[in-house]
């Protein structure tokens, strides 16, 4: 929000509805809707899961595409940025509104990941 150009792609995330799927690790390609991505205190951002739908939607609008890589490219460059090596039996909880996670790739094949949802 820094700057004009920051304000307005701010302003027009806040305000325009992008195209939703249910990520492949819980189904596939299941259609949920539209959805704003951020407001003034919250944020809900899956990049690859809203390119998907919008593909699968047919949206190509490129106000909105010029939007998501403004928006990602803030994320890639945040100073706030932070990587957290796990070790065995280590939990995190994370509020997915408030927080944005990834995770690297893993090459244990025994390794389990538990998701918890509380509402």
């Amino acid at each position: 929000k820094k700057t004009a150009e920051g304000r307005r792609y701010f302003e027009y995330l806040k305000e325009t509805k992008y195209p939703s799927i249910i990520p492949d690790a819980f189904s596939k390609d299941k259609w949920i809707g539209e959805n704003t991505l951020l407001d003034d205190f919250s944020i809900r951002y899956r990049k690859d899961v809203i390119e998907k739908a919008m593909i699968l939607s047919g949206d190509s609008d490129e106000k909105k595409i010029r939007s998501l890589n403004f928006l990602d490219t803030i994320i890639k460059e945040s100073k706030f940025t932070n990587k957290i090596k796990l070790d065995t039996n280590d939990l995190l909880f994370l509020d997915n509104t408030k927080c944005l996670h990834g995770r690297t790739a893993f090459e244990d094949s025994s390794r389990k990941l538990f998701r918890v949802r509380f509402n």
